[in-house]
């Protein structure tokens, strides 16, 4: 039978040549290696040299590398240098795994490991046997007898079996078999008799000797399923972490447990009754595995615990002592070491040494002050003035043993928060009441664990998981951010849910939040601490062979990438071996910085608080080397870190390639990288004190400063320190004090309660991880199949927003007009300033295939300025580089539409065509009676003040910046003839029926040519001249709206048709009648007459009968004052609107009216 490390025997037989169970031939039984199949560097590096080969040998047009920019045989080359120079390192790499596993099994390493142990264990012995105080005011002796020698040697002196005048080491040293186990009642000393023994043996032990390093390990945590060797080691790893790494890189953990396998750990193992009753069948059976071959240990326990699965010698081969009360004698010398007869314990030794004295309060307190542990809180609790022990010999005060030892122990307590020790311990000051309440629960806690240390990192075990992993929201918001700044398109799932990129990546983070919550474990964080490595430790770094044979090939490989990346690959190649390189780097950089973050080992911390403050300080200065850990699993806020950058990358080869630039990158990993930060400073030990102290604090078990507390405790003598953590006094005084509470089960749940919610648990656990691969699949996909976005420039504001500002001034009443985002119409409204018209255009592309935004962009803008040209006359100015932007192009002139009349003005237009990277701006400005200078230079500072309000600013030139403004630029002055405004009649209004414009309302005034009249009507109609009204003498024009102000509200559904025909000096019957004639429904209109001028006019519906309409008709005159002669002209007017708009109509009609009244005038 054998033990095959996690408690299972496994029995292998060979009868008659066949075997039983199963068999494996070996060479050496010290150390087994299984072959296994290829290993996974020829498996991975294969795949690379295959690939590489396929990328050589076939056809030049791959389609994922024409998308990357690279071409196949860079690609092949590149992989097959990847395959090889990967194959070298890994094997390297194996080489110097095996060399330091074989390095840390030596022999010589492994007995290093011993006496480094050894050393610690040295000190911390010590420390801890004079915290007991066993030794004040001197020894206190403890006497034992062998009850059951198990074989040879167990009557070591003379055949009485008392033994005490050895000391317990030299004792268990004459012991053939060196297996002992102490047994003795609650209190006896087993502790501190296990505590005498091991540190004899380790203080006696000559450094370099094969002599086994007895190390002290409390039973109460083992959980028997685990295994007792694995456990120990894992225990001593621990505690000792250091120590148990003879050689950097070695596993803490494997090397105690070979320590232990070797015989060169004596396992002295305390407190077998404090293990829970159902587990103790089973860890016996551990120990006598485990102990096969007859390996030496020493096992503590109480007895009746014991002798309930010990019933005779069958089970093991041991020797058993028991340890005695201590006797009057000694108890008196403890008690009154001066031996004076007025002694305040004087009048109680004498009751407690006279033979004939057997009360039963007298054979009561004997059979309590026989145990040490009694003896001691006595003594204390009976040291201060004002205190009376007989108090504890009052007839009838206690009814059983039980009772005096509790009153012993609430005695000690009272004393030790008493006044007394207030004025002492000032600082302390805490309430009694308070204090004994907090401690209270901690012994409860350390109770319900098994434990007999307080270490304030697992503290954090009573912290609601829940809580626990809300604490990690911080660095997966910071994650989220990182992932914003790659400017994402519109994700593949916008037509079925309205989530954005960042949104399913934040859905992400919430499902691996909650894979966090639900298979978290328990919190195994230890403190860590700053430290600078030796020079000899550098120098042993650098000289390893290995080492430098890695970085040796790593360097030369990415150098030869580069070569190949810098002189045949695009941007987009050299930012993915950016990304290779950075991450070769660190993986260079990892293990000498590795130390500089390394565990802390508690057993040789100067207090608890120097180690609380270490770790805080290392999680401060140098949490960001978390990714410097070996061996350890990765956080999941880790693992999403590089997934922002692995999304980045993606989407950088595919529709982002015009995104992501060199800031994106800095950005993106800066975040990501400091979310990494954030989870590893959640995750470390003292951030979890931090957390469990408020949340203990908050629930008022534990005070808010826990470790002033626990160290004016320790003060008081109530706790004892020990390195890093803190004890008890003793284990009776927890489990005294334990009975008074009870811990919240809000932290990690009972094994019972575990075990109900395991269906819970696992149900959770198919949910969220089918929810983790359906949304990480969705995200992961996107990058890959989401349309491409804009870039590198991202965003840009409306075109309408990039002109609001100016508009005001230059403008008396401007408007604009917005058509869509992109595009913008703006002019002016007031009827008597002159005309401007400002048409604004902001673009943004992005990839389409393989063509980029910013060449788009440039197509556009030669598309966008050949139109410009064909629009103006001939002779126009054009500057090909304007100076702004990437390009830019200056266009200046006269539309190229004829001028039909001298009341006709052709303004100058200038316009501006700008491209910055992907976006394409273009501003074009007309003005009215303006100058080419005028114009020109209101064009460039409107496309300056676009390019600064749309964040290009560094588009525009420095130089610009002391150019003028607007304000500065000499206004337009209107002509005094031979214009619109010159013609227009402002005599007051008179109405043939209904409302007149008034002075400065919304309105244009409009001058058709050959109709010799101006008149006010809405800006945006459009008035063609009617060909089939066009004859000799005879213009017609039919103006309509123009949709896209009447969409915009600007102009309701107007329809305005004009008829006029020039009769020479007068107009005669038979032209009036033909001009009549060809009036629409003329006979069916019903026309009123105006009496003063002979005016008529018509107000009714139109055909369809939804409409308001009104006409006019009549004939009206004017004088050429040059040559004295009379002109007649005859009028139609008719104006159709929608019925609540008939104010319009009417507006039109009477100022057409008012301007065609007899006047003088010279007809242009």
């Amino acid at each position: 039978m054998r033990s095959d490390g996690g408690g299972t025997s496994v029995q292998n037989r060979i009868d008659s040549g066949t075997f039983h169970g199963p068999v494996v031939m070996v060479g050496r039984v010290d150390r087994l290696i299984l072959q296994v199949g290829a290993p996974m560097r020829i498996v991975g590096c294969g795949a690379l040299a295959v690939l590489g080969l396929v990328c050589l040998l076939n056809a030049p047009e791959l389609p994922p590398l024409r998308r990357l920019g690279i071409g196949p045989t860079l690609a092949g080359t590149a992989l097959l240098g990847l395959a090889v120079a990967l194959y070298v390192v890994l094997s390297v790499r194996e080489a110097a795994v095996r060399r330091a596993e074989a390095a840390w099994l030596s022999e010589e390493n492994l007995g290093r490991a011993a006496d480094a142990l050894a050393r610690d264990l040295a000190l911390q012995y010590a420390q801890d046997e004079r915290l007991t105080q066993v030794n004040d005011p001197y020894p206190l002796d403890v006497d034992w007898t062998t009850v059951h020698g198990g074989g040879p040697g167990a009557d070591i002196d003379s055949g009485s079996g008392t033994v005490g005048q050895l000391s317990i080491a030299a004792y268990f040293t004459r012991l053939p078999t060196r297996r002992l186990v102490v047994l003795g009642g609650a209190g006896a000393g087993k502790s501190i008799l296990a505590l005498r023994l091991a540190e004899e043996l380790v203080r006696t032990r000559p450094p370099g000797s094969a002599a086994p390093v007895a190390v002290v390990v409390p039973l109460a945590s083992w959980n028997p399923r685990e295994g007792l060797i694995g456990w120990m080691g894992a225990q001593i790893a621990a505690a000792h972490p250091r120590a148990c790494t003879p050689v950097r890189g070695a596993p803490a953990a494997d090397v105690a447990r070979r320590l232990i396998e070797t015989q060169r750990v004596l396992p002295v193992l305390d407190g077998f009754d404090e293990l829970p009753g159902e587990l103790r069948a089973d860890a016996l059976e551990q120990l006598r595995a485990s102990t096969s071959g007859r390996r030496p240990f020493v096992l503590t326990s109480r007895e009746p615990e014991y002798r309930r699965h010990v019933r005779d010698g069958s089970v093991f081969d041991r020797t058993e002592i028991e340890l005695r009360p201590l006797s009057t004698l000694a108890l008196d010398r403890y008690l009154n070491p001066e031996g004076a007869a007025d002694a305040k314990w004087a009048p109680v030794l004498r009751r407690l040494t006279s033979d004939s004295d057997d009360s039963p309060e007298v054979r009561r307190l004997r059979g309590v002050l026989g145990a040490p542990l009694m003896a001691g809180l006595a003594r204390e609790a009976y040291g201060g003035s004002g205190t009376d022990p007989q108090e504890l010999l009052a007839p009838g005060a206690f009814g059983t043993r039980r009772d005096v030892e509790r009153h012993l122990l609430d005695a000690f307590l009272s004393v030790a928060y008493s006044a007394s020790h207030d004025v002492r311990d000032r600082p302390g000051n805490w309430d009694p009441e308070r204090a004994r309440a907090w401690l209270a629960f901690l012994a409860a806690r350390m109770k319900a664990g098994g434990e007999h240390e307080f270490a304030w990192w697992r503290l954090v075990e009573d912290v609601p998981r829940l809580l626990r992993t809300a604490a990690l929201l911080p660095a997966f918001a910071v994650c989220c951010l990182a992932v914003s700044y790659g400017e994402y398109g519109t994700p593949w799932w916008d037509r079925w849910v309205g989530l954005s990129f960042v949104g399913g990546y934040a859905v992400l983070a919430l499902v691996v939040l909650g894979c966090v919550h639900v298979f978290r474990t328990r919190p195994q964080n230890g403190p860590r601490q700053l430290r600078l490595p030796t020079g000899q430790e550098v120098r042993a770094g650098l000289r390893r062979g290995p080492n430098q044979a890695s970085a040796a090939l790593s360097v030369s490989a990415l150098a030869f990438l580069w070569w190949l990346v810098l002189d045949y690959g695009g941007s987009t190649t050299a930012q993915f071996f950016g990304l290779v390189t950075v991450v070769v780097l660190w993986r260079m950089c990892r293990k000498p910085l590795k130390p500089l973050w390394s565990p802390a080992d508690p057993s040789v911390a100067p207090s608890p608080r120097a180690l609380l403050l270490a770790d805080r300080r290392a999680a401060i200065r140098f949490g960001w080397l978390a990714y410097a850990r070996d061996g350890e699993e990765y956080l999941p806020v880790e693992l999403l870190g590089l997934s922002a950058a692995g999304l980045l990358l993606f989407w950088n080869t595919n529709g982002g390639q015009d995104i992501a630039s060199i800031d994106t990158w800095i950005r993106t990993l800066g975040l990501a990288y400091l979310s990494c930060v954030l989870g590893s400073l959640v995750e470390s030990a003292w951030f979890g004190f931090a957390l469990a102290r408020g949340h203990v604090a908050l629930r008022g078990d534990l005070p808010r400063r826990l470790m002033a507390f626990l160290d004016d405790a320790h003060r008081r003598g109530v706790l004892r320190q020990s390195g890093g953590v803190y004890r008890f006094r003793h284990v009776e005084l927890r489990d005294r004090l334990a009975a008074h509470a009870t811990v919240q089960g809000d932290g990690e749940q009972s094994p019972t309660a575990t075990r109900r919610a395991r269906p819970v648990r696992r149900t959770a656990a198919v949910i969220v991880v089918l929810l983790l691969l359906a949304v990480g699949g969705a995200v992961a996909r996107g990058p890959f199949v989401m349309a491409a976005a804009p870039g590198p420039r991202t965003q840009l504001p409306a075109a309408c927003d990039l002109l609001a500002a100016d508009l005001p001034r230059l403008t008396v009443d401007g408007r604009k007009l917005a058509t869509g985002r992109q595009h913008c119409q703006a002019g002016e409204q007031s009827p008597f300033a002159p005309d401007v018209q400002v048409t604004m255009s902001a673009l943004l592309y992005k990839r389409e295939g393989t063509t980029g935004g910013p060449y788009r962009a440039a197509l556009g803008s030669a598309t966008r300025i050949g139109e410009i040209r064909r629009n103006l006359a001939a002779g126009s100015q054009s500057t090909a580089d304007a100076g702004l932007g990437d390009q830019s192009v200056r266009m200046v002139g006269h539309s190229a539409q004829p001028r039909r009349t001298a009341l006709e003005t052709v303004p100058y237009e200038a316009s501006f065509v700008v491209r910055v990277d992907n976006v394409l701006l273009s501003v074009t400005y007309a003005e009215e009676f303006a100058t080419r200078d005028r114009v020109a230079e209101v064009a460039r500072i409107l496309t300056r003040n676009a390019l600064r309000r749309a964040g290009l600013s560094d588009a525009v030139p420095s130089s610009e910046n002391d150019e003028r403004s607007l304000a500065d630029v000499p206004r337009t002055r209107v002509p005094e003839t031979d214009n619109r405004f010159a013609h227009y009649e402002r005599r007051p209004a008179r109405a043939l029926h209904g409302a007149v414009w008034r002075a400065g309302e919304r309105s244009y005034l409009w001058y058709l040519p050959y109709t010799y009249f101006v008149f006010r009507a809405p800006k945006h109609l459009h008035c063609p001249l009617r060909p089939e009204e066009v004859a000799k003498d005879t213009v017609g024009y039919s103006c309509g709206r123009v949709p896209e102000w009447e969409r915009a509200g600007w102009v309701p559904k107007t329809s305005v048709e004009i008829r006029s025909r020039y009769c020479g000096s007068s107009c005669d019957s038979r032209e009036t009648r033909d001009f009549l004639d060809r009036i629409p429904d003329h006979d069916r209109t019903d026309w009123r007459e105006d009496d003063k001028d002979r005016t008529y006019y018509a107000i009714g519906s139109a055909a369809d009968g939804t409409r308001y309409r009104t006409s006019m008709k009549r004939s009206w005159g004017l004088r050429d004052l040059d040559k004295g002669e009379d002109h007649a002209f005859l009028l139609w007017v008719r104006v159709e609107v929608p019925d609540d708009e008939a104010e319009l109509a009417q507006k039109i009609v009477n100022d057409v009216h008012a301007q065609t009244a007899r006047y003088e005038t010279t007809p242009q």
